[in-house]
This record gives C-alpha cells, structure tokens and sequence, in this order.
C-alpha cells in the first residue's frame, strides 16, 4: 500500500490517476496498492479423509491472484477501483499451501485435493463506494453511517453488494471503516495520525449469480452443490486508531455459502494497519 498523493492540481506522471474515480472535480487523495492473495476453499471436515468428491459439499479449490487498486479519498467518500489477475485450480498451489500450514500447526489435513476445480486463467473487475453521512458531531463523540455500494466481474466471482455501517465514538474523521473479512467494503488505511476510537455494527446483503468454488468449472465439479444466489454478514466490532496504525476486533455472521450447508459461519477477525 503506497502513501496518500495529491493529484489534483499538480501534474506528474501519475497524474492520470485522478480520472479513475466517479468523483468529477473534488478534491481528493489517492493511494495504490498491490498485493498477493491466495484463497483455499474445503469440505467440511467430517469429510477431510474422503478422495472422491462428497454430493452436496463444497467443492475443493483455490485461487492465486495479483491485485492492483486505486483508492480515491475526498471529505465524504471513499472509492477504490481494483483487478486482478490469476489462477484457479491446481495451479493456484492452495494444496500445498493448506498441507504445509497444517504440518506446521499440527493440524488434521484433507486428502480430496485432487477432486478440485480444474486450471482456469481468472480475470476480476472490483469497484467499491463508500459514503460517510454524520449524524453528530462533537469534540469528544461522534456518529455517524457509512453506506457502501459494490460490485465484483470476472469469471471467479461475480456479485453486487449493498450495507451499511453504523459508528460510534471519539474522531470518526480517522478512516472510512475497516477492512471486513467478507465485507465487500474495503475501508481503506486510517488517514490521521490523531488518536481515534469507535465500536460499530454493520450488515451487507449480497447478490452472487457466479461462484465458481461452488458451481464448479468442468463436467467433474459442476452440479455437485447449490449456490444460493442471496447471502448475507453482519458484523460488531471495536477499532482503536493512532499514527497510521489501526487495530480492529469484530464478530462477523456469514449466511451459508452453498445450499446444503449445515448452519452459517460465526467467526472472530483481528485486523493490524499501518500506514506510512
């Protein structure tokens, strides 16, 4: 993740960065990042010794990909524009990532790797909106809601996304939320290096016509589980913010990603920022 730049008013070689935004003339800051991602995706793990494919579980898979995104911050709202590029299936080397971590942990380890999706070069598309609107303002607290709007294109994932986050608590001018597992709302790194600290609940519901990890892309994993086309997270947490550091904790609900699921996910997710 690169520093906030100016673009604006003055020109450079990056100046054609400002033209990647929805924003028209505002003034705003941009950031770049770029990053390396790697998914693994399982059955259950009542099934992690089973070497054929389990009807009605999730598939096997896992996805390797580069990302490269703009964020564009103005007073009120938050953009970020991003693809990526990369790899399903074998190639994507998410087996052997999973079996060596779970050498290292001593952990049970899934034998059905070699059920998974096949090779496919993947291509994503991502846009993200993010509005704050304050509903009060003081010196020592605030509130305020952060509405988000999303989408994601590509032959991996494809979905749109709406939700909402409510804030509570001293300097909400700090960031734009944080980065939620799941989420779809990418908030960014914190802007200030002030002391800041909120607690806040939020929910997103989600359309996904595509999921590959879940339709499967060849004769071998397709029609083997349901994709539920509505899904759903909500989430509570705490974030405490101070010189471009931000620390989060939150409780997150994720609705069932395939229809034969046995209940939803509830899991803990600590995040560390620091920016620069």
């Amino acid at each position: 993740m690169s520093k906030e730049y100016s673009y604006f008013k003055r020109k450079s070689a990056m100046s054609w960065a400002r033209f990647v935004s929805l924003q028209g003339k505002k003034n705003r800051m941009t950031r770049f990042n770029i990053y390396l991602t790697q998914d693994m995706y399982t059955p259950t793990l009542a099934h992690r010794l089973l070497t054929n494919i389990v009807k009605g579980d999730h598939l096997y898979g896992g996805w390797l990909r580069l990302n490269f995104g703009i964020f564009q911050r103005s007073a009120h709202a938050l953009e970020h524009t991003s693809f990526s590029i990369g790899m399903v299936g074998p190639a994507s080397l998410a087996g052997p990532t999973q079996n060596l971590i779970h050498t290292w942990g001593h952990d049970p380890k899934f034998l059905g790797w070699n059920t998974q999706i096949k090779n496919e070069f993947i291509f994503e598309f991502n846009y993200t909106w993010i509005q704050k609107l304050d509903f009060y303002k003081s010196r020592y607290f605030s509130i305020d809601m952060l509405p988000a709007a999303s989408f994601s294109l590509g032959n991996a994932l494809t979905n749109f996304n709406l939700g909402a986050t409510l804030r509570m608590g001293y300097n909400l001018e700090a960031d734009f939320g944080p980065n939620e597992i799941h989420s779809g709302f990418p908030g960014g790194e914190p802007y200030s290096n002030r002391l800041a600290f909120y607690v806040f609940v939020g929910a997103m519901g989600q359309f996904q016509p595509l999921d590959v990890f879940v339709q499967g892309n060849d004769a071998q994993t397709r029609g083997i589980t349901q994709l539920p086309y509505f899904l759903y997270n909500a989430q509570v947490g705490v974030a405490l913010l101070y010189k471009g550091m931000r620390f989060c904790f939150s409780a997150i609900d994720l609705s069932k990603t395939f229809r034969d699921q046995s209940r939803n996910h509830n899991i803990g997710s600590i995040e560390l920022d620091i920016a620069f």
